[in-house]
């Protein structure tokens, strides 16, 4: 199994993500997904996107359960102006979900 295809499965058992939700947030279609998952292809460009996602979902994961990460990804969050973290990771600007996931840290309930 290669780096790629290791991160794709943890995102799945331990973020609670789907094979669509992944595809989704990189931004392809499940077909691309699948040739990752299987090592027959390499996500190019949405290596990135994967390992900011896959930092998250570990981040996460010492506060919250598959599901519960999959429902914070996927909800508009007060501290993001009610933009969806999925969202945030998608265009490049996982820096502003992880300053949430930061204030977990200081036991700051959000």
């Amino acid at each position: 199994m290669d780096i790629d295809q290791i991160l794709i499965k943890s995102l799945v058992q331990n973020g609670g993500l789907t094979d669509e939700d992944i595809a989704a947030i990189a931004g392809v279609p499940i077909a691309a997904l699948a040739g990752w998952k299987s090592g027959h292809a390499k996500p190019p460009r949405h290596a990135l996107i994967l390992a900011d996602l896959g930092h998250v979902t570990e981040h996460l994961a010492a506060y919250y359960t598959p599901d519960e990460i999959r429902h914070w990804l996927h909800a508009p969050h007060p501290q993001l102006d009610g933009t969806r973290p999925v969202d945030l990771i998608r265009h490049g600007r996982s820096i502003a979900v992880s300053a949430v996931i930061d204030r977990l840290d200081g036991d700051v309930f959000i």
